[in-house]
């Protein structure tokens, strides 16, 4: 696979943070590659060692990795901790 780009998906996850009837929204930088300067709602991306070093929950799988990297990327982007994802 020389020359070919190595990366075929990646897995992205974005939160809707809301309080008090208030939604979060920051601005990328525009140092971004995708989207720089642009507003959007935090997130990130999943990356091998934010699985890999977990144990897993059972034999084969990690439960909640997503959202341990979402509560991960919030904190990084905006500095702040969120309690549990609340999916609906």
């Amino acid at each position: 696979m020389s020359g070919q780009n190595q990366h075929l998906h990646e897995v992205a996850i974005t939160a809707i943070v809301v309080k008090d009837g208030k939604y979060l929204i920051a601005k990328r930088t525009p140092a971004k590659k995708r989207f720089p300067g642009l507003w959007t709602v935090p997130g990130g991306k999943l990356e091998v060692g934010d699985y890999v070093s977990l144990p897993k929950d059972t034999e084969h799988y990690w439960y909640n990795v997503l959202e341990r990297v979402l509560r991960r990327e919030i904190k990084e982007e905006v500095g702040i901790d969120i309690k549990r994802p609340l999916k609906n």
